[in-house]
């Protein structure tokens, strides 16, 4: 297999893959479910508790 021939195979799997992943973002983007495990955990489930250790308040 010449180098060619497998640079080319790469970036056809990659294409591949890239339109399955946006495929599966818009199928799921209109049904409802929830998405936001494809953005960062600090902005999708950061949480602000008050929080009591010692008698100091802080919140996490």
């Amino acid at each position: 297999m010449s180098p060619l021939a497998i640079a080319k195979r790469i970036a056809r799997r990659q294409q591949l893959l890239d339109a399955a992943q946006m495929t599966h973002l818009r199928q799921t983007a209109y049904r409802g479910v929830n998405t936001t495990a494809h953005q960062p955990p600090t902005k999708a489930y950061k949480q602000r508790k008050a929080l009591t250790y010692r008698g100091n308040s802080y919140s996490a």
